[in-house]
């Protein structure tokens, strides 16, 4: 809500019970019922000239009223019919580029990695490596299957250090403490937050 401002949540690739049960997560976090600021859309269903073309009319709207302020994008790669097409992945990377700078907002991609690699998937991918502010990476951790290991692995900025977090009972993230990474061989010391 900086500057009250917005944040809208694209998911293309789940479908409708799953899309809201990680929507409906945000309201829970944050005690609320409904916010006014919080705008999410699930495009599972529809074509991915359409999808580009939805988003950039959201973005249209919301700043015609000054309030884009996060962009999510859950699903990047289902915005071109094959990430592999080096024309394609150019044209919705210079895209996003362009809402950024036209919107004055932030965006945030998630897009999947090669099997067996931390390489994230075709042209597509390796645009967005080159082009973004910061490159996040989430697998399993190696030695407590439950945990998911969060690393930044570039940024133009400010980088983070690991950490890992679980989904408690209730569905939502904790950031669980004092793991040992056996593959890194260093003591990953993190606080521990409870949403509970």
């Amino acid at each position: 809500h900086r500057d009250d401002k917005c944040l809208l949540h694209f998911d293309t690739e789940q479908g409708k019970w799953h899309c809201q049960k990680v929507f409906r997560r945000v309201l829970d976090m944050n005690d609320t019922e409904k916010d006014n600021n919080y705008h999410t859309f699930t495009l599972r269903t529809i074509g991915y000239k359409t999808r580009l073309e939805f988003i950039e009319y959201w973005l249209r709207e919301k700043v015609e009223e000054n309030k884009a302020g996060l962009v999510i994008i859950d699903g990047v790669a289902d915005l071109i019919s094959d990430v592999n097409n080096l024309e394609e992945s150019n044209s919705v990377v210079q895209k996003l580029m362009e809402w950024t700078a036209k919107f004055n907002c932030h965006i945030v991609t998630i897009i999947h990695s090669n099997y067996g690699s931390s390489k994230p998937t075709g042209h597509l991918g390796s645009l967005l490596e080159k082009k973004a502010e910061t490159q996040i990476e989430l697998e399993k951790n190696t030695v407590h299957q439950e945990h998911i290991t969060v690393r930044c692995r570039r940024s133009r900025g400010f980088p983070f250090e690991t950490f890992s977090f679980k989904v408690n009972d209730y569905g939502y993230p904790i950031i669980v403490g004092n793991l040992y990474d056996h593959l890194q061989g260093v003591e990953i010391k993190h606080k521990k937050l409870d949403f509970d």
